[in-house]
């Protein structure tokens, strides 16, 4: 049961990761900025190897890198400063490992927000330059005592060099994959990639109806093509416009489709013929109520 609860959440953690870099990828690509992209990119780092970095975008307009330490709760709780330690040098040691300056990001799941509030609260104060904490420390007070905190010192960095590192990164909470309710289909951040590809849409002119493909299905489309890449090592940003353009194909197909009533009728009528043969095929009565997502 323990081994079949970890697996589950490690399942959680890379599925988060990866909708996570979905949603990104189609915030860059429809700006028209997003050149290339990697996830889990494997990387060393002086005599430290078998590295990766959570994932990496390359932009245009203006040119620039981005790199993100996605985290969900499994190991966080577990061992809160530990785990944030090894994401902060994962995000040092691969600036380094390419000797150019990256925008560095870090992501955590709401779920995890409580327990790291401590130290999440000190980045942001050191960040915001104030002269005194919540908890009436100085600025230099806290800037010491997470430098100890996180052994940068152990890597040949001085204080201030942590520091002016740490002011460099930009801490974010990211959409929820907790669903709110048995009622909802989608959690925050799925509901967000499919506002994406809805807009994607918009831009050109495939308006969304009920007999087209829904966005959720597109995404999830592009979702396998991402975990495909990856797997099998592939160029992502290739493969990835080549599923956007076939799935945005078959909807402009389907929108330009010329019928001689409402194209609802006519879904209503299909969705029934194909319950009762399904029923008759599979002798399950269910689906009385289907609905396209």
């Amino acid at each position: 049961m323990g081994d079949t609860y970890s697996i589950n959440k490690s399942r959680v953690g890379y599925a988060y990761q990866y909708k996570y870099a979905l949603l990104i990828m189609l915030k860059f690509m429809l700006s028209g900025r997003l050149k290339d992209i990697g996830i889990d990119l494997p990387f060393s780092s002086g005599s430290l190897i078998n590295l990766s970095l959570d994932i990496r975008l390359e932009l245009i307009n203006p040119d620039g890198v981005n790199i993100y330490e996605v985290k969900t709760g499994d190991n966080f709780k577990k061992d809160k400063i530990e785990e944030l330690k090894k994401t902060l040098k994962n995000l040092y040691l691969y600036e380094e490992s390419v000797g150019s300056a990256c925008n560095k990001f870090i992501i955590i799941s709401p779920d995890i927000e409580s327990e790291l509030l401590e130290h999440w609260n000190d980045f942001l104060f050191i960040k915001s330059n104030r002269l005194k904490s919540s908890h009436n420390e100085t600025q230099k007070d806290v800037q010491k005592r997470v430098f100890l905190a996180f052994d940068f010192g152990s890597m040949g960095l001085k204080q201030n060099e942590f520091i002016s590192f740490i002011k460099q990164i930009t801490f974010q909470i990211g959409p929820s994959y907790i669903k709110n309710s048995g009622l909802d289909k989608l959690s925050d951040l799925e509901d967000q990639i499919k506002s994406e590809v809805d807009n994607f849409c918009a831009k050109l002119s495939l308006t969304n109806s009920e007999i087209e493909i829904p966005s959720w299905v597109i995404a999830l489309e592009l979702l396998e093509v991402l975990s495909q890449c990856v797997e099998n090592n592939k160029v992502i940003i290739e493969e990835f416009f080549n599923k956007l353009n076939e799935c945005l194909c078959r909807k402009r197909i389907l929108k330009e489709s010329v019928y001689e009533e409402d194209k609802n009728k006519i879904l209503d009528r299909v969705k029934d013929g194909i319950r009762n043969e399904l029923t008759n095929v599979t002798k399950l009565s269910c689906g009385e109520n289907i609905k396209l997502i």
